[in-house]
């Protein structure tokens, strides 16, 4: 039987680069460690990137810090959390990316749809620590969490699929601002962004209704 115990782990940072670094600290967040200490030498040239990455993990807050010390706890009680209602969620926010794109056309909100791919990216992370969880101890798991391998895998797919639109948003929102002055470009990319958008409405409104024969259609105009 799994105890469901809180689990704590120490990161050493000494003779490390900050990348792998940061990929350690994702790591123990996916693995459901619910406290994560980083100690070394020269911490506190790494300490920036560390506070955004924790940041960055949903529920994960600094309790101590100093030159030597970064120790950070996950307030986050994974029994609330529902993978298919966080799956939603997620969509909701791309939907509002996708929706105010065309807007920076008369204002510059690119820091807005920035940010909000940050708060996708987070969700995501939570999401697949959840999964990590249900599949590793399905007895302290939500119930409402306990699904087939199979759905897992597919609500996996859809995540990575909304993720990855997600970080295109974030990139057309930048460029947009650079080039919003060549009209006639404009003109001619919002058309097709235009046939874009309703392809992810259309597209997302079959796999919510579970309406293959649509989304089998739909799959066809993708290129």
């Amino acid at each position: 039987e799994k105890s469901g115990e809180k689990k704590e782990i120490i990161i050493v940072t000494d003779n490390k680069d900050v990348s792998m670094i940061r990929r350690e600290i994702i790591a123990c967040y996916l693995n459901n460690y619910n406290m994560i200490t980083l100690k070394g030498k020269e911490l506190d040239k790494y300490a920036p990137t560390i506070r955004q990455t924790l940041h960055n993990l949903m529920g994960m807050e600094i309790l101590e810090e100093n030159y030597r010390v970064i120790a950070a706890k996950d307030f986050i009680d994974l029994q609330e959390v529902v993978i298919e209602e966080m799956v939603r969620k997620i969509d909701n926010i791309a939907r509002s990316m996708i929706e105010d794109i065309p807007q920076l056309l008369e204002k510059d909100i690119s820091e807005s749809i920035i940010q909000r791919d940050d708060q996708l990216n987070r969700m995501v992370f939570l999401i697949t620590r959840v999964m990590k969880q249900t599949l590793g101890d399905p007895q302290h798991a939500n119930k409402k969490n306990i699904l087939s391998i199979k759905r897992i895998i597919e609500l996996w797919e859809v995540i990575f699929h909304i993720e990855k639109i997600a970080d295109f948003l974030k990139r057309i929102a930048r460029n947009m601002v650079r080039i919003k002055q060549r009209k006639d470009v404009l003109r001619d990319l919002l058309k097709i962004y235009s046939n874009i958008k309703k392809l992810y409405w259309d597209t997302l409104k079959a796999y919510h209704n579970k309406d293959s024969q649509t989304a089998m259609t739909l799959s066809g105009h993708k290129r």
